[in-house]
C-alpha cells in the first residue's frame, strides 16, 4: 500500500480523534455516495465506525476506499482501523469484500448481502492461525 501525505495526515488526525468518546468529526466527512459502516463485536457492542466507497465496474471487479476508527476501548478490532483500498466481488445478493487487497494473513474480510442501499453481515479478522475475531457489520448509503 502506498502510504501520502495526505493519507498519513488523515490517518493520524483519525487516530488523534478515534480515542475521543465524543462523535468523530473526521468520520462525518464521507463523500456522496458513501456508505456510512459500524461494526460490533460478537456481544453487539460497537467497536469501529467510518465510511467506505465502493467502484462497481463488474460482479468481478469491486474497488474502493475505507476510512474506519475505533470507537471503543476493544482491543480485538485486528487491521480495520485506519484508512485503505478495498476490493471485492457480487455473487447475486451476497458481496464479499477485503480491506487490504493482495494480503491473506491479517486481513479482514466482510461478507453479507447488499440490497438496494443497505449491506449488512459478518466481519472476520484472518490471520496465519485462521479466523481470530468476527462480529457484524451494517453499512447504510
Amino acid at each position: 500500500m502506498r502510504i501520502t501525505l495526505s493519507n498519513l495526515i488523515i490517518f493520524i488526525l483519525l487516530d488523534i480523534a478515534g480515542g475521543c468518546d465524543k462523535a468523530n468529526p473526521l468520520l462525518e466527512l464521507a463523500p456522496l455516495g458513501a456508505f456510512r459502516y459500524k461494526a460490533y463485536d460478537t456481544t453487539g457492542v460497537p467497536i469501529v465506525k467510518g465510511w467506505f466507497t465502493l467502484n462497481m465496474n463488474d460482479s468481478d471487479d469491486i474497488s474502493g476506499e475505507w476510512h474506519f476508527a475505533q470507537v471503543s476501548h476493544y482491543q480485538n478490532t485486528g487491521p480495520q482501523v485506519g484508512v485503505g483500498k478495498l476490493a471485492g466481488g457480487l455473487y447475486q445478493e451476497n458481496l464479499w469484500l477485503v480491506l487490504i487487497p493482495g494480503t491473506v494473513d491479517n486481513n479482514i474480510t466482510l461478507y453479507g448481502k447488499l440490497v438496494a442501499n443497505t449491506y449488512t453481515g459478518t466481519w472476520s479478522w484472518s490471520t496465519f492461525i485462521g479466523r481470530t475475531n468476527w462480529g457484524r457489520f451494517e453499512a447504510n448509503r
